[in-house]
């Protein structure tokens, strides 16, 4: 329905206004037979100024970003943008001594006594003075401490002179608005300047956060990009390294020419959140890097890889637990380890995040939880001369136990783990008090038992990988629980081509005895691996230790080899395995439901592995050897 207005009068027949119901076509017929005119339109008013808020096509999230009532616009402060200068060329990069001449129509941003732009058109070269930039000796006597500063739209170069960033150096509080920043140094080779720590809608062109690790600044990034042109190996464009500091990022695009170690290194931080982003480069040991977050961590909706080593990696520390990290709807295409994972082990002795060995000696019920007493505190750890030798530790090496999970690891409650509640220190330091919050334990003395730190009820989910083909011997995991971890979560993952889907497995450090890197309770849930040359692996290496009450159940296979070893209590149910060869091998537990189609599985040494009713399709066997 279309209502117009109208004005009808017919001379000695009668008048009359309302409304009418009148499409555009019966309009245009109306005017044509009446001979009317359409009124014409009022001119446009004038546009209104530019509202200083960021202005970027595409968002990957929703924006939550007020402008500040209170800024300083930098053409206020004597800086122009130079795009004026450069009409009609694309930037190309920042020029430094030694590098190769530039060729090509563009221009390039160098120092050579003073800020200049080469600039060649139709094949000529010239080379003038920038009309202006940031970082002139009048910026740098002014007080802009704490100013939030809007960066208009137009390309602004920034100049970091003998180590003095103006925009580090002032350190304002944000910057904000819609324009392109340019670093430069003067320095003899490549490199990278340092900006302030809370930017919203800024393109950066080989510029880096401040990122020095005594700063407990929190970093905030809303609809930011990066760009790093052909420059020597970058740190990372974004390091947060103080517990006290959180990093916030909706919306953020890295591309780099160069090789990057992550795009995102979180060493340590109080909470991390990323959603939205999109990190591209030559090479990066890691998309996103996670090693310590005290509160919680979530990163979703990113996408990287492309020949990255890993996707989106986070690494034990000894520390504390990981707990509570969540990896959702992230896309990694094309990586050459891991794609998403947790890495408790990491291949390194000083991160086995076993973090003491000892010895029960008193345990009994205690109001309404568990006192367990340690007298002795042991820790294994590497000879100078070769070889691996034990040493009594103190309290002070355990550090604060709340931090880490019991684990007991002999008797008949092995396996079982516990947060800590409470602790004392006893015994001039040398011992521990530790009391759980559990009233069924029941340890004897003498029994065993481990304080660990690793990952705990952590979350992989909602997320699509593309394994890497021709991957050259190198594993390509799209998922992977490397040193397995306590209750973590992986599910409604798709993992497509590649090597290997999953891999879960618990580690005995590598032959080093009493360093168990323990794999209990995960839940691999509502999966698919397609294409995958191995789906998916579920066991336990280098150790006597087994992996106990994991579940794998309700998720999909479509080719590739499987294998699934030393586990107890495990449970298999509800799977649909296409096209697949797989060993069950010591394992006990339950495997049943679901639907075997064209799939041949050999089950070796599992005498307590109940194998209930499952449909089995085409040619497939269920082969005791």
């Amino acid at each position: 329905m279309t209502l117009r207005k109208f004005n009808l009068k017919i001379d000695g027949l009668f008048e009359a206004s309302g409304e009418i119901d009148l499409s555009e076509s019966m309009l245009q017929l109306l005017a044509s037979k009446l001979e009317l005119k359409t009124p014409e339109k009022p001119e446009p008013k004038p546009e209104p100024a530019p509202d200083p808020t960021p202005i970027l096509a595409a968002s990957l999230v929703t924006s939550t970003f007020q402008k500040p009532k209170d800024f300083t616009n930098i053409q206020d402060l004597g800086v122009s943008p130079i795009d004026s200068q450069v009409v009609g060329l694309s930037f190309r990069g920042c020029f430094y001594p030694g590098q190769a001449e530039p060729s090509g129509d563009g221009y390039w941003v160098t120092y050579d006594q003073s800020v200049k732009i080469i600039k060649i058109k139709n094949g000529v070269k010239s080379v003038e003075p920038a009309i202006s930039y940031i970082g002139q000796p009048d910026f740098l006597t002014k007080d802009l401490s704490k100013t939030n500063l809007f960066i208009p739209e137009g390309t602004f170069i920034l100049y970091q002179a003998n180590g003095v960033n103006p925009l580090w150096y002032q350190q304002f509080a944000m910057l904000f608005g819609s324009g392109t920043l340019i670093g430069i140094k003067n320095d003899s080779k490549p490199g990278f300047n340092n900006i302030v720590s809370k930017v919203y809608g800024i393109k950066l062109i080989n510029i880096l956060i401040d990122n020095v690790p005594s700063f407990s600044r929190d970093q905030i990034f809303e609809q930011v990009s990066f760009q790093f042109a052909p420059l020597e190996k970058s740190r990372n464009p974004i390091t947060l390294d103080h517990l006290d500091a959180s990093l916030e990022v909706k919306d953020l695009q890295i591309q780099s020419d160069a090789n990057l170690r992550a795009g995102i290194f979180i060493e340590k931080a109080k909470k991390v959140e990323v959603d939205g982003a999109k990190i591209e480069a030559a090479y990066a040991d890691n998309g996103i890097r996670i090693s310590q977050v005290l509160d919680h961590c979530v990163i979703k909706n990113v996408t990287t890889g492309k020949g990255f080593n890993t996707g989106i990696q986070a690494s034990s520390n000894r520390r504390s637990i990981s707990r509570g990290l969540e990896l959702i709807d992230n896309q990694i295409i094309d990586v050459i380890e891991e794609a998403l994972g947790y890495d408790s082990y990491a291949n390194n002795l000083g991160l086995v995040p076993v973090i003491s060995r000892s010895y029960v000696t008193k345990a009994h019920k205690q109001g309404q939880g568990y006192l367990v007493e340690l007298d002795s505190l042991w820790f294994i750890e590497q000879q100078a001369g070769g070889g691996f030798g034990e040493k009594r530790v103190d309290a002070a090496f355990v550090g604060d136990p709340t931090k880490l999970l019991l684990v007991v690891e002999s008797g008949p409650f092995e396996y079982f783990y516990s947060e800590i509640d409470e602790f004392e220190v006893f015994n001039s330091g040398q011992s521990l008090k530790l009391f759980l919050n559990n009233k069924e334990l029941d340890l004897s003395s003498g029994t065993e038992i481990a304080l660990v730190s690793g990952f705990y009820r952590c979350k992989i989910s909602g997320s699509r990988i593309k394994g890497r083909e021709n991957n050259q011997g190198k594993p390509g995991h799209g998922l992977s629980l490397w040193g397995g971890g306590f209750d973590n979560l992986i599910s409604d993952n798709v993992v497509t081509g590649g090597n290997s889907g999953l891999n879960l497995v618990g580690l005995g450090a590598f032959g080093v005895n009493g360093y168990f890197c323990h794999s209990i309770g995960n839940k691999i849930i509502n999966n698919e691996f397609n294409g995958c040359e191995i789906a998916f692996h579920i066991k336990t290496e280098y150790s006597h230790k087994y992996g106990f009450g994991q579940v794998f159940s309700d998720n999909k296979t479509l080719g590739g080899t499987f294998l699934i070893n030393k586990q107890r209590n495990f449970t298999m149910k509800g799977n649909v395995l296409k096209g697949n060869r797989g060993l069950i091998e010591d394992v006990s537990g339950v495997f049943e439901g679901g639907r075997l189609v064209d799939t041949v599985i050999e089950i070796k040494n599992c005498p307590n592995l109940k194998i209930g009713q499952i449909e089995m399709v085409g040619n497939s066997k269920i082969i005791q050897i």
